[in-house]
């Protein structure tokens, strides 16, 4: 998906998976954002509980572009996306928000790198998700501000909700750093309701 702001300054994608019958899901998204285009994906993986999905998206923003994907992952035993994000030109913005469910023997892996290039740039990943039964997660996120991006911005945070004792959560977000004038922030967290909370 290539989008130039002249021929299309708002273009929104959304792509549904929800095969109700055992499937494997190996799929390929790649984002070009030419300067001053504004992108919105949806991504909706509803796959049978007997199903593998694999994706990966490959994301480069130029001046002044701005792209934000949503993705909701509540299908398939094994659910695995990998994102690259390089933002190249100056003041682009790249938004990646996503909520995940993963019960009985669910294996979710999410691994997230951003690169920040150019100057202003603006990075922001949250995730938001439940486990329950023996479910198991990883995140891992990445944020890597790269020498010249001065006064980029970059945040992550992933927060987990455990629906039962054997649901494992591991996260592990990551800030590295070459330029010094940048601003970075990262966060998670997993842990249970408490009974005063449930009603």
């Amino acid at each position: 998906l290539c989008v130039d702001a002249c021929e299309e300054p708002n273009k929104r994608c959304s792509g549904v998976n929800c095969s109700p019958y055992p499937a494997f899901h190996n799929g390929l998204i790649r984002i070009v954002a030419k300067p001053n285009s504004k992108i919105v994906i949806n991504i909706i993986n509803l796959m049978s509980k007997e199903s593998t999905n694999i994706l990966s998206i490959d994301n480069k923003l130029e001046n002044n572009s701005k792209l934000k994907i949503n993705v909701v992952d509540f299908g398939g035993k094994t659910s695995v996306t990998n994102l690259y994000s390089n933002l190249a030109g100056k003041e682009a913005e790249n938004k990646i928000n996503g909520i995940y469910l993963g019960v009985d023997k669910d294996k979710i892996d999410m691994n997230y790198i951003a690169e920040c290039f150019g100057e202003k740039t603006n990075i922001n990943i949250d995730f938001q998700g439940a486990l329950k039964g023996e479910a198991v997660k990883h995140f891992k996120g990445t944020i890597d501000f790269k020498k010249g991006c001065k006064k980029a911005v970059g945040s992550e945070a992933e927060n987990c909700m455990l629906l039962s004792d054997t649901a494992k959560s591991i996260a592990l977000p990551m800030l590295l750093c070459s330029e010094e004038d940048v601003e970075g922030n990262h966060s998670s967290s997993s842990g249970k309701i408490g009974e005063k909370e449930l009603f």
